[in-house]
């Protein structure tokens, strides 16, 4: 019998975390744009290591 890895808990199981980035604009402002990128802590499976 094969245990499942559980869903990781910092993404809920999606594998992706949408962050906050700063991005600096032509004028110089800066502005945050949303980022979704794989999770760090399960890199992107979905499941806990």
């Amino acid at each position: 019998m094969v245990k499942q890895a559980p869903d990781c808990g910092h993404c809920d199981g999606t594998g992706k975390i949408t962050y906050e980035r700063p991005r600096r604009q032509q004028d110089g402002t800066v502005i945050f744009v949303d980022s979704r990128e794989d999770c760090h802590v399960c890199g992107g499976s979905g499941k806990c290591r």
